[in-house]
């Protein structure tokens, strides 16, 4: 058989034409390396951060991590702050990139990432993926640096989509109840383990029921009995219809009010919710706003709170009553009650509680509940 070569032979021309486009296109790459090694070299960080920040942000990977940087001194922070959010970079550039902030700021970890995410816009499209890695980034640090943080923290992981909420929070639940079981005997009411307890029970809460309740038992198992209490934005009520406490108990509560208005909380004898809510509405503010307001000089006032602004939050430190039952937690601003209330089930035995939960009775519709939980609003 015989073979055919249909290749064109090469003339002169075609060779001299094909090593002239070579010398072009070599010659156009070598000129914008060059422009953008220019560029690099161009940055002046004694400049407003914001232009800085700019230009370091046209630059490649390769670019921004071959720029000096020092922590000893604060022009370099934008470098960190690219750095920090700045896709294909490994874990150990992204690690040096919030280690590098927190020096420069004096600060710890979870406050650099929580600044972080309050310079992203959750309702931009292009800011989701800084987003989604910062909270990751966020959620991976020490459980007691980010109880430090909690408000913040968690206004982050609810923003997460649920989907990824049931992957990533299990273990940093697990992280926090590792914690406080580690805590020695005589540190099980110490600040330390309230604000991580309270964070352990807020993450708890984003999970699924049963989930929250296997939380909540293995932290009152370990000695550290919190209760994490929210008012929901907009909706005048709290996050939980009820929840399950030990009688007899050194209890810490954690109010936190994310709602458009002033809330308290107030705990209440069984079947006092009328009695309680009425008698605060015919209430007048006393001169000294310092104070509580709207609180009933009445015996079935058991605790309360000072009146919560929106965005802040409180701790109420109160002996559970000794005899089971079902008591009551409400807010008494004057005409809240009405919504804003829930059962506060005492119980000898928590951890059977938990595991075969009864929902106690609606203190105003006078039969059992159907849900623990009053769900947010979705934007």
């Amino acid at each position: 058989m015989r073979t055919i070569n249909m290749t064109r032979p090469e003339t002169p021309l075609v060779k001299i034409l094909t090593r002239c486009a070579i010398v072009v296109l070599m010659g156009l790459l070598l000129t914008a390396s060059m422009a953008r090694a220019e560029d690099a070299a161009d940055i002046d960080l004694s400049k407003n951060p914001r232009l800085v920040k700019y230009k370091l942000g046209k630059l490649s990977n390769e670019q921004l991590l071959g720029l000096h940087r020092s922590t000893d001194d604060p022009k370099y922070k934008p470098i960190y702050e690219v750095m920090l959010t700045r896709a294909g970079l490994t874990a150990a550039q992204r690690d040096e990139a919030i280690k590098g902030i927190a020096t420069i700021d004096k600060t710890d970890p979870a406050a650099v990432l929580v600044t972080a995410l309050g310079a992203l816009n959750p309702d931009d499209e292009e800011d989701q993926p800084a987003l989604a890695l910062i909270t990751n980034l966020l959620i991976a640090q020490e459980p007691a640096d980010l109880a430090v943080q909690r408000m913040a923290v968690m206004g982050a992981i609810r923003a997460t989509a649920d989907d990824k909420k049931t992957k990533m929070l299990p273990g940093l639940a697990q992280r926090c109840l590792d914690h406080l079981k580690g805590l020695p005997a005589d540190q099980k009411d110490s600040d330390d383990a309230v604000l991580v307890g309270a964070l352990c029970m807020q993450v708890a809460r984003e999970l699924p029921v049963d989930q929250e309740y296997k939380i909540a038992s293995q932290m009152y198992a370990a000695g550290v009995h919190v209760l994490s209490l929210r008012a929901l934005h907009e909706m005048m009520i709290y996050d939980k219809h009820y929840f399950a406490v030990p009688a007899g108990t050194m209890l810490h509560i954690i109010f936190d009010n994310t709602d458009v208005m002033q809330h308290n909380l107030v705990i209440g004898m069984p079947g006092k919710l009328n009695d309680i809510g009425m008698a605060a509405a015919v209430m007048q503010p006393t001169a000294d706003l310092t104070q509580k307001q709207f609180i009933p000089d009445l015996p079935a006032v058991l605790h309360s709170s000072l009146l919560i602004n929106p965005g802040g939050s409180t701790r109420m430190d109160c002996k559970t009553p000794e005899k089971p039952g079902e008591y009551l937690y409400l807010c008494t601003f004057p005409g809240h009650f009405f919504k804003m209330y829930g059962v506060l089930i005492v119980t000898d035995d928590p951890a059977a509680w938990f595991a075969s939960p009864k929902p106690p009775t609606d203190p105003l519709a006078g039969k059992p509940y159907a849900t623990s939980r009053n769900e947010e609003k979705k934007p």
